[in-house]
């Protein structure tokens, strides 16, 4: 999750704006005039709501500004929170050209998030060697898949297929994958 702010919002620092941890500060651009914070979905106490549809990851950005005014013994107290919400959907459909050895399928939703999804095929139901062979009809296929993400949010497959051409509505379809 990244927050980018305008400079001009904050008086002091970068490192006096901050995620709910304090330790997650942020850091300044030297061209851009903005202060970005990042942080993993699971850390710097970003909290994790699952709703029927979404999966939602929340954090509070703060800045304080405790110090007294400049010349003077006054102290005035000023702080900023921005609450940051990073909603994934929880259903996504990928799609890409099918190759006997596919490496990796990138995909982004929306710009809210991004995963790294994984899918190779394999010689057995063991899942030990890699296959790069040409696929024939009525063979016994076994594909392993990963998503690279955080322990909260997994992956269900629901329907996988392989078609003729780099269309995934293109016929013949050939289903690898059914109902799950």
């Amino acid at each position: 999750m990244t927050v980018t702010i305008d400079k001009r919002l904050i008086s002091g620092d970068a490192d006096e704006v901050h995620f709910i941890e304090k330790s997650c500060v942020g850091i300044e651009s030297a061209t851009d005039h903005v202060i970005t914070l990042t942080t993993d979905y699971d850390q710097c106490s970003t909290t994790t709501e699952d709703r029927s549809s979404t999966v939602v990851f929340s954090n509070v950005i703060t800045y304080e500004k405790p110090e007294a005014e400049e010349d003077t013994e006054i102290t005035r107290e000023y702080q900023m929170q921005l609450e940051v919400e990073c909603c994934l959907d929880k259903s996504e459909t990928v799609d890409g050209s099918f190759k006997p050895r596919l490496g990796k399928v990138v995909f982004s939703d929306k710009s809210t998030g991004n995963f790294d999804l994984t899918m190779k095929r394999f010689e057995s139901e063991s899942f030990e060697v890699e296959e790069s062979s040409t696929v024939l009809l009525i063979t016994d296929l076994f594909f392993g898949v990963a998503l690279n993400s955080v322990q909260s949010v997994g992956m269900f497959i629901d329907e996988a297929w392989a078609t003729a051409g780099p269309d995934a509505g293109s016929t013949p379809r050939h289903d690898l994958i059914s109902d799950g």
